[in-house]
């Protein structure tokens, strides 16, 4: 099991999960605020504290499959984006061998 209030050391309220690349417009709506750390074909994670965002990381993407290392949180396709809450952030992990590397899928 993963619990990500475990890993990290500063106090949120939400992290934003985007399991694929999406426009500056989708993350700042999601957010209610602007996102000023935007990177074009990346996949935020970002933490927020109220309407403050303390914490970031814009990973690589690659269009054509994963990347080594890569962290693919189980939420329907459908959705742009995923929220969680420290109460709702302990996951199960699978780590998954593809061609280049392995990459984990987290699951609820």
């Amino acid at each position: 099991m993963l619990e990500i209030t475990q890993l990290v050391k500063f106090k949120w309220d939400r992290m934003y999960v985007f399991n694929a690349p999406v426009s500056l417009e989708v993350i700042n709506q999601a957010l209610g605020v602007q996102y000023p750390h935007y990177v074009e074909f990346t996949r935020p994670i970002i933490f927020m504290n109220g309407s403050e965002i303390v914490h970031y990381e814009n990973n690589k993407s690659n269009i054509e499959g994963f990347t080594t290392g890569q962290i693919v949180f189980d939420y329907p396709d459908s959705l742009k984006y995923q929220v969680y809450t420290p109460q709702k952030s302990t996951f199960k992990v699978i780590r998954k061998k593809f061609t280049d590397g392995v990459y984990y899928k987290l699951y609820q």
